[in-house]
């Protein structure tokens, strides 16, 4: 029922202002603006400073997303990636989001380092995981992820999708588990970037921000899996802060949304990357690419044979 939906508002609106009964409740001033503010992954472009064609955010959380700015409207036919207009930007960006990334890693904690969970904590567990994965050499010794752990959604999109470890072998040990996780994380984002320059857009840099990209180890296997120079904001939780910069536009604090991201966003590492492990990568994505499509009907097989 069209009655039932709110009414449409650009994101970068004052919506109202804070009431003196909210002021109560809340604490917050009597009248303070409320801007109406957008969903997490484009807030998140703000966060990173993302405002050029070329450029792209992605977020490293439970989940990842991906928006890249376009110079022109581009819209990927077979619906793998899907295409919108920012109005803040005055852009249109091309997007597409992956299932587990952050959510994967946390999967694989339990699974495989719950000893050390219990002894040292989660946050300590982690670093010793991206420690273990850092030892192993790129490519994992043949040892390829598929991070299908939930179903997929970009680019394959089917619900009956799930994880694989492909090529297991008597030599490989936790350390190449943990390392061939992260590195079929990376190659479900390569997976869409791929998709989006298939169709036309133009990928120069990418900025990876989120939770995940706190690890120095998932920074250097993203930044060599996708090929392409990444930097690194000084604020990863960049839909919190793209908020305050789409709400300081629309206040006044600032002209436009490109002063915004300006005076408030900050990059604090840049790292090329290195083309002969993206060679290496390169050859390992091929088997990571055949991997879905010929598991396609299995995955809907195994699922009716849990569910019975």
């Amino acid at each position: 029922d069209v009655d039932k939906i709110p009414e449409i508002r650009r994101s970068d609106e004052c919506v109202g202002r804070v009431s003196e009964e909210a002021s109560r409740e809340t604490g917050l001033p009597a009248g303070t603006p409320v801007v109406n503010g957008g969903a997490d992954g484009i807030c998140a472009m703000y966060g990173a400073g993302i405002s050029k064609p070329g450029q792209a955010s992605a977020v490293l959380g439970a989940s990842t997303c991906v928006d890249v700015c376009l110079g022109e409207k581009l819209v990927d036919p077979a619906g793998r990636v899907w295409t919108t207009y920012n109005l803040a930007l005055g852009r249109w960006v091309m997007a597409g989001c992956t299932n587990t990334s952050g959510a994967a890693y946390r999967w694989l904690q339990d699974a495989f380092y719950g000893r050390e969970v219990s002894e040292v904590g989660r946050e300590e567990a982690y670093r010793m995981m991206d420690e273990e994965a850092e030892a192993v050499e790129p490519g994992s010794d043949g040892l390829v992820f598929l991070p299908y752990l939930h179903g997929e959604r970009s680019p394959v999109w089917d619900a009956y999708a799930r994880g694989v470890f492909f090529g297991v072998s008597m030599g490989h040990t936790r350390g190449h588990f943990t390392r061939a996780l992260i590195e079929g994380c990376a190659m479900a984002l390569y997976d869409v970037l791929r998709v989006m320059e298939e169709v036309g857009a133009r990928v120069d840099e990418v900025r990876l921000c989120g939770g995940r990209a706190k690890s120095r180890a998932w920074r250097r296997i993203f930044t060599d899996v996708i090929g392409k120079p990444v930097l690194i904001p000084e604020v990863l939780d960049a839909a919190s802060l793209g908020t305050a910069v789409l709400t300081a536009y629309a206040t006044g604090v600032y002209g436009s949304m490109a002063d915004a991201m300006g005076g408030m966003v900050r990059i604090r590492e840049r790292i090329e990357p290195d083309m002969d492990r993206h060679e290496t990568y390169n050859r390992l994505y091929a088997v990571y690419r055949e991997l879905y499509p010929r598991l396609r009907e299995l995955f809907k097989k195994i699922s009716r044979i849990s569910e019975s």
